[in-house]
């Protein structure tokens, strides 16, 4: 049996993705975890609302400033680490 490789946030090895892309993985993480939980598999759709979280702060972290334009925004990339 092949062993899974280590998750890079466990590694400390950075994860960069665009702002856009940080709100599509939002967004996939929240609809999972409301079918986890419909389905009864409360736990799951814990962890995903957990991970649900963490992405959301690290986009509000990196919302623009007022002067920053939309396209300026989406361009931007965040760092998983």
């Amino acid at each position: 049996m092949s062993q899974r490789p280590a998750d890079p946030a466990l590694r400390g090895t950075p994860v960069h993705f665009l702002v856009d892309e940080v709100a599509d993985i939002c967004g996939a993480l929240a609809l999972g975890a409301a079918l986890l939980q419909r389905l009864g598999l409360g736990a799951e759709a814990s962890r995903l609302e957990s991970l649900f979280g963490v992405v959301q702060g690290r986009l509000a972290e990196a919302q623009p400033a007022a002067g920053d334009s939309a396209e300026g925004a989406s361009a931007r990339s965040l760092s998983g680490s």
